[in-house]
């Protein structure tokens, strides 16, 4: 394991399991009609969310948010909500945001140099930062840049999701546009984007008119739409706005992959209303667009809160169709980050796999398959540091090593992730006060 752009924690450390839990999962599919039935009030919701330190909503802002405004010139360093990804070449490419911009640079050398930071958007903006609405960058076989980010709106929780792109190579960028085609000032905000093999872009986010014509109409509407558009023209300009579904939380983040069509499947935090009627369920739901756009519930713990969590999930298709899914919630109280897998598109799930929760604030997990095992990731925060964890099954997903600790920081960080590239896997996470990290957790062959 290597360490760029920072210091190797000496000895990996193991977490012991979550009480009363077991790695080994039970290869028996959950049906979708039989959920469990544990409700929990507005007010848990509320007291997790707000009181510190151990209130999940002080972890996601402090913790796991964002550095304060910084003066002077851009850099890497002193950026917020740092978004990385490879090329096809083995380019580590990076979006970041300082002042009112959008910055993109690369490295060559896996984090420990950086090219000069290139503004993105010409005129300043005000644009979101949190972990959940972060910039998201690609890169296509050609070299072409795609970065999609959300531009705030003077009201509060509005937006527009905005793309620029650079066909030479990141030198520059195109003036950016406006993706979402209803440019009322509500919220169009927490884009997701992905490439596939073609170079066509897919671009998925929430969006708010939906409820504001059902407000015109006097009719309740509960959260936001799934909102989609597709550019066959390596970004020059996308499809019309296409409605996937009704009723989503409106500020958690959206998971989106690729299935074997090319075609995006959608996992994000939906709306259920709940058996006894005194409220909504915020759980998990998933699509695939080359599935008929059937909604599928794939979370049962029955979150009944009626504020966002703003926590959303993430998905990983393995090579085998597989969809694999991770993500936090609420079970009776009790704060978890969970494990499922589907093999029929999200008709039926696994035995979930609480992996991680309680008192040390798990938090925001990511997962990817490498090297034909199944990498599980997330942060958590002791009261003094906050950690990043990693598990990994080499049975798809149906059981789990222990838990071993891979970074650590007493500063405010981001979200941890998982990147790939060649032979390599690695951990990328951005500690404001201390840079950028890249770190080496496997290669194929050891």
């Amino acid at each position: 394991m290597q360490w760029f752009r920072g210091s190797l924690i000496p000895s990996l450390r193991r977490r012991p399991e979550s009480s009363g839990l077991n790695s080994q999962l039970d290869s028996g599919l959950r049906q979708n009609d039989e959920p469990k039935h544990f409700l929990i009030g507005l007010l848990l919701g509320l007291i997790v969310f707000t009181i510190p330190p151990m209130g999940y909503a002080q972890q996601h802002t402090h913790h796991g948010g964002n550095a304060a405004v910084v003066s002077g010139p851009p850099k890497i360093e002193t950026g917020r909500v740092a978004t990385a990804n490879f090329d096809v070449n083995g380019r580590l490419w990076l979006a970041w945001l300082h002042g009112q911009h959008i910055y993109v640079n690369y490295s060559d050398d896996l984090g420990n140099n950086f090219s000069a930071p290139i503004k993105v958007n010409p005129e300043p903006e005000k644009i979101h930062h949190n972990g959940e609405a972060r910039p998201k960058i690609v890169v296509d076989r050609q070299g072409r840049v795609f970065v999609a980010y959300t531009q705030k709106l003077p009201k509060r929780f509005t937006g527009n999701i905005r793309f620029s792109r650079s066909v030479d190579g990141g030198k520059s960028f195109s003036a950016p546009l406006t993706v979402n085609d209803n440019l009322d000032v509500i919220s169009h905000r927490f884009v997701s984007m992905a490439l596939d093999t073609d170079d066509n872009l897919h671009l998925v986010w929430l969006d708010g008119r939906d409820f504001m014509a059902a407000k015109k109409e006097g009719q309740d509407y509960n959260g936001s739409s799934l909102y989609y558009s597709v550019s066959e023209d390596h970004g020059a300009s996308f499809k019309p706005n296409t409605k996937l579904a009704d009723y989503t939380c409106q500020c958690c983040r959206i998971a989106m992959a690729l299935d074997d069509k090319q075609q995006p499947v959608i996992l994000w935090r939906h709306i259920f209303a709940n058996d006894s009627g005194d409220g909504i369920n915020r759980d998990h739901a998933i699509l695939s667009l080359s599935k008929g756009n059937m909604i599928q519930r794939v979370s049962f713990e029955n979150w009944a809160a009626k504020s966002c969590p703003h926590h959303g999930p993430a998905l990983e298709i393995g090579a085998d169709g597989r969809y694999h899914m991770t993500w936090f919630n609420i079970d009776n109280g009790k704060p978890g980050l969970y494990y499922g897998h589907s093999d029929d598109q999200g008709k039926t799930v696994s035995a979930v796999y609480n992996f991680a929760g309680g008192s040390d604030q798990a938090q925001h997990p990511d997962l990817i398959e490498f090297n034909g095992k199944i990498f599980l990731l997330w942060k958590a925060f002791d009261g003094l540091q906050t950690t990043v964890w990693l598990k990994q099954s080499s049975d798809a997903g149906k059981s789990w090593s222990e838990a071993q600790s891979i970074a650590a920081t007493d500063k405010q960080s981001d979200y941890p992730y998982l990147l790939k590239q060649g032979e390599n896997l690695y951990l990328s996470w951005h500690v404001p006060d201390e840079g950028y990290r890249l770190v080496e957790i496997s290669r194929v062959g050891q």
